[in-house]
């Protein structure tokens, strides 16, 4: 289950050819190295984990001096991105998620699920029902998320326990 010269290849490919017009062969082949070595290994480097985070502000109009009107965007280290895009590549077929999920899914914005919403009261007010709803507020619900249980899962959905390593560590 380990990242292929190729995947390597594909990752770096768009970075470096702009960058100065040819990929570096070399550089690939160090990289396919290191992504090996970390799977193997359970090991992540320090360097890896670290990232300059930007405060965003979400509202322009709202309490600028709230900081629940703030959201954290962390700039991370190019080779800690390309880790994550070839395990992604490797494993991303394991993480499929429930056709209703709408946040945090490529694809999926709030305005879909505000559509799918609108439309179920639609139809059910045009035929003649009462139509009753809660609403659930999970926000901040990263912080507190049982993350055992995710692993569970992860195992479930036979996710390779050499990428578990990596992702507990």
């Amino acid at each position: 289950m380990l990242i292929s010269f190729y995947f390597v290849v594909v990752l770096c490919a768009f970075i470096w050819c702009f960058y100065d017009g040819v990929t570096q062969p070399k550089l690939m082949y160090h990289l396919q190295i290191l992504f090996n070595s970390m799977i193997l290994h359970g090991y992540v480097p320090r360097e890896f984990l670290s990232g300059v985070i930007t405060p965003l502000v979400k509202d322009t109009e709202g309490d600028i001096m709230s900081s629940n009107n703030y959201r954290g965007l962390t700039l991370g280290v190019v080779f800690a991105s390309l880790f994550e895009m070839a395990v992604l590549l490797k494993i991303g077929h394991l993480l499929t998620t429930d056709c209703l999920q709408f946040g945090y899914k490529s694809g999926h914005s709030t305005s879909h699920a505000l559509y799918v919403l609108r439309s179920c009261v639609d139809y059910f007010t045009n035929h003649g029902s009462n139509v009753f709803a809660a609403f659930l507020d999970c926000s901040k619900g990263f912080d507190k998320i049982d993350h055992h249980g995710i692993f569970i899962k992860l195992m479930k959905r036979k996710v390779p326990l050499c990428f578990l390593r990596v992702i507990i560590y």
